[in-house]
């Protein structure tokens, strides 16, 4: 079983699923015990970490619809956290800065 090969995930893809979904309940349980931040962009990607799983120990991973689905939920909890970000770069950006240089 090689580890860096593609194929090794492609055969043990159940695995990969049920690794995937304890991951999500672990940081879910992480997030509703109260032991982390309470954070929307997480909890995204804490969702869709667990639908991946479940997408990929079923048998739609195999079909068009499973591959789009996977893709979309994806592209989604990419890209969230990143938007986030250059909103909040945006509002600090539009705070007039009162510096005052003295020599």
């Amino acid at each position: 079983m090689n580890i860096l090969n593609l194929t090794t995930y492609s055969t043990h893809i159940k695995i990969v699923g049920l690794i995937a979904i304890v991951i999500s309940i672990a940081a879910w349980s992480t997030d509703l015990s109260g032991i982390v931040y309470v954070c929307p962009y997480c909890r995204v990607q804490r969702s869709v970490i667990g639908l991946l799983g479940l997408l990929l120990i079923t048998p739609a991973v195999t079909h068009w619809v499973g591959k789009y689905f996977a893709l979309v939920i994806g592209f989604l909890a990419q890209q969230w956290p990143l938007i986030s970000t250059l909103w909040a770069g945006k509002k600090y950006q539009q705070v007039p800065l009162n510096l005052k240089i003295t020599c």
